[in-house]
């Protein structure tokens, strides 16, 4: 009996030192991970700093604190720093990730800088255990979100949640992957809001912004293609989409594929609630060219007669050949969404 306890004892420590001896290299191996890819962008041109790497967690735990960090893409024209980000996860699966972002942080683009605000903001993440750490799932779940920059304009939304993932081999196209967003009362920067109602008659929130679909991408989505700045698409389904704005409304939905030119390709079929109000504000606005905007109106306004209901319109968005129809009244370009094939 003795001799069994002493065996088990034995094992328990062993197994207990292998576990103790594992956490450790995997710590090593995440804190030579995180300055293996700071040097990285430094390699490319980027400013990449960061202060210290805190890693602790054990026994079950991989918990990575990077302090003081500040990222500049020079040929991009943006830069990001943040006093601290934390990496949540557990040690048996390094690639299941939860990113905490600090209160406030900050970035600048070529011609602003914004403080970030909000009381939660946080990353789930669940990558491939591979090189190019393919990606498996993404989201984002943020409160209270706040943007004030420096040259004055604030934003804000009470909640925004977005949602990326990979979807099934062999139940969708390669390097497919399903998208869910939602942000609800979204307060647009006033420079903005102005541009687009210079006379006041929008209500001062975004109700609600919703959208699920899929998107088809050229190349998997993964490290390199987020590093390199190489995303392009191939087609996208887009299965609901819903703006609320007071008393307006935009339902949409549809498909679209990116034709040799790089242009979007399909139809998107379109609901307006009080889609006069939306033509007279961007009258208004002059942000449309006079003929694109006669044009949009002429093509609503035969809608509204065949199917409907006066403020209320169904249409169909027709896009070909670089250009965007209803019926056949051409009212604008198409999205450009890759390079020419």
């Amino acid at each position: 009996m003795k001799r069994v306890s002493r065996l088990l004892l034995g094992v328990a420590a062993g197994l207990a030192l292998g576990w103790a001896l594992w956490w450790q290299m995997l710590a090593s191996g995440q804190e030579a991970a995180i300055a293996a890819w700071f040097d990285a962008r430094r390699a490319q041109g980027w400013q990449a700093e960061h202060g210290a790497v805190d890693v602790a967690g054990f026994p079950t735990r991989l918990e990575r604190e990077i302090r003081n960090i500040a990222l500049t893409d020079p040929k991009a024209g943006w830069s990001w720093s943040a006093p601290e980000v934390a990496f949540l996860g557990e040690a048996i699966s390094p690639t299941v990730i939860r990113v905490n972002l600090p209160e406030s942080h900050i970035l600048s683009l070529p011609r602003e800088t914004v403080e970030i605000g909000h009381s939660r903001m946080q990353a789930d993440l669940s990558l491939s255990p591979d090189p190019a750490l393919s990606w498996r799932r993404g989201a984002i779940d943020g409160a209270d979100l706040n943007l004030a920059a420096d040259s004055g304009w604030t934003g804000s939304a009470r909640t925004l949640t977005a949602e990326i993932k990979a979807r099934a081999k062999g139940s969708a196209p390669p390097n497919s992957y399903a998208i869910n967003l939602s942000a609800t009362e979204v307060a647009i920067p006033k420079p903005l809001l102005t541009q687009i109602d210079p006379t006041g008659l929008l209500a001062p929130l975004v109700n609600q912004l919703h959208l699920t679909g899929t998107a088809a991408l050229q190349a998997p989505l993964d490290r390199y293609a987020l590093e390199e700045g190489r995303l392009a698409l191939n087609a996208a389904t887009i299965r609901q989409a819903e703006l609320v704005w007071g008393d307006l409304r935009i339902e949409a939905s549809g498909r679209i594929k990116t034709d040799l030119h790089g242009f979007a390709s399909g139809e998107i079929d379109l609901k307006l609630r009080n889609w006069r109000e939306m033509v007279r504000i961007a009258r208004q606005s002059n942000t449309l060219d006079r003929r694109m905007l006669g044009a949009i109106e002429q093509a609503l306004k035969v809608a509204s007669v065949i199917g409907g209901t006066g403020q209320d319109v169904e249409v169909t968005l027709r896009l070909n050949g670089g250009k965007v129809r209803i019926g056949p009244i051409a009212i604008g370009k198409a999205p450009k969404l890759a390079p020419p094939a």
